[in-house]
């Protein structure tokens, strides 16, 4: 048996970045499974630079948003170039092509239809938190373009809107094998690291 901490915020949000880098520095110094990189989720770039700032000797991943960010915000790519500069500095790896895993179906964001990714979108939102949602969409994105390789340990991180407020321990997978019969395959949560006590519900969901 292995007793890790976790560490829970009241409130989701930006406010806990600096909390979650703690955490996930102490977590990487403990006595649980070695990971071998940690996952950000990032749109401007500036949530992974502060942790290729403060933790080293890991590879660090940037996941920002996909092309298709462009038709929510008007503007692709959303990484800042003041902080692609730091990141490279750091050899941080930017993901910034990898389609969405939870937001992509064929009948559009706003269709009443239900689908498995809506479902589960869906449910890590209203049960778990938008950074818990986010944290592992991250990973699975990062897994499908080959910035992480498929079946081994990762940390991945995820907030609400911006900065961090979630970090978990999980084993990557491709998104086609998330509910793999093989649980050597299958996408699997090991530990939380750090998350809101509060979810974050989206008001839009339409589940039946």
């Amino acid at each position: 048996m292995i007793m890790l901490p976790c560490t829970y915020f009241d409130e989701p949000g930006p406010a806990n970045t600096e909390r979650v880098i703690e955490a996930v520095s102490e977590r990487l110094k403990s006595a649980g499974s070695p990971c071998e990189a940690i996952v950000v989720a990032s749109t401007s770039g500036l949530t992974a630079l502060k942790f290729a700032r403060a933790i080293k000797g890991i590879k660090i991943i940037c996941v920002s948003e996909p092309p298709s960010y462009a038709e929510v915000s008007g503007k692709w790519p959303t990484l800042q170039e003041r902080y692609i500069e730091g990141l490279k500095s750091f050899h941080v790896e930017i993901v910034n092509t990898a389609p969405y895993v939870f937001h992509s179906y064929v009948g559009g964001e706003d269709s009443p239809v239900p689908t498995p990714e809506k479902a589960l979108r869906e449910f890590m939102i209203t049960v778990l938190g938008n950074g818990f949602k986010v944290a592992v969409e991250s990973v699975l994105m990062a897994t499908s373009v080959g910035a992480v390789a498929p079946y081994k340990t990762v940390i991945g991180v995820g907030g609400l809107s911006r900065g961090a407020d979630t970090a978990i321990v999980a084993r990557s997978t491709f998104p086609n094998r998330v509910l793999s019969p093989d649980l050597e395959k299958s996408f699997s949560v090991k530990e939380i690291i750090a998350m809101p006590l509060t979810k974050s519900a989206d008001p839009r969901r339409r589940l039946p």
